[in-house]
């Protein structure tokens, strides 16, 4: 960000952005980007948010992981890793082989996309745990691929690792 205006998030290797209330670590509400290299966690116990990417108009922008996303708070519920919402946009979500997204909670997210990608998502390994918890959930289109790659799980009574729901 420069004189007020937005500008891109790099989180660097070794850097971490760690909040302990509710509410969204890191918020991507305009046509920039965000690269993580380092950790983007929340410790809040229920209705965390690590990333939060959501506008009233589609945003052009690319969320890189490439190390470590997560809810560390436990016995809680309603927590995301990445949720996408709003409008949607129009750019991808990716994380490298070294990547983690892991999430402690009931009825809690890894990845959430509840708006439109209009481009790839490719996501790495994953950890989700708690009751009714969904590792990867898609409700809205996606116009690229989609990748699953490394070691994923969803532990807890009725967890999902993989739910694809959308609806053109």
């Amino acid at each position: 960000a420069s004189n007020g205006t937005p500008g891109d998030i790099t989180v660097n290797s070794g850097g971490s952005i760690i909040v302990s209330d509710v509410g969204p670590a890191v918020t991507v509400n305009s046509n920039n980007n965000l690269t993580n290299n380092g950790v983007i966690q929340s410790s809040a116990v229920s209705g965390a948010t690590a990333v939060l990417v959501s506008s009233s108009t589609p945003l052009s922008t690319t969320i890189n992981n490439t190390s470590t996303i997560g809810i560390s708070g436990s016995g809680g519920s309603g927590n995301y890793g990445i949720r996408v919402t709003g409008a949607g946009i129009n750019g991808s979500i990716t994380s490298s082989s070294a990547s983690t997204l892991s999430v402690l909670g009931d009825n809690s997210y890894g990845l959430s996309v509840e708006a439109p990608v209009h481009g790839n998502i490719s996501v790495n390994s994953f950890s989700v745990s708690g009751t009714n918890s969904i590792g990867v959930s898609i409700t809205a289109p996606v116009t690229g691929n989609v990748t699953m790659t490394g070691t994923s799980g969803s532990s807890g009574a009725n967890g999902t690792g993989v739910l694809i729901a959308a609806l053109q």
